[in-house]
């Protein structure tokens, strides 16, 4: 019983430091970002 704990505390833990909590919000974009996605056309929808 007691070894079952210790595996499963060791595997928490594990998949903690891995993945994280999974808590990873929306990231803002940078003004740069957001003029470079505003002021650039694709090279397939530019038309001329």
């Amino acid at each position: 019983m007691r070894w079952n704990i210790i595996n499963f505390s060791i595997l928490l833990i594990a998949l903690f430091t891995i993945g994280g909590c999974g808590a990873k919000g929306k990231t803002s974009e940078t003004p740069e970002e957001r003029h470079a996605r505003e002021a650039y056309v694709s090279v397939n929808d530019y038309v001329g």
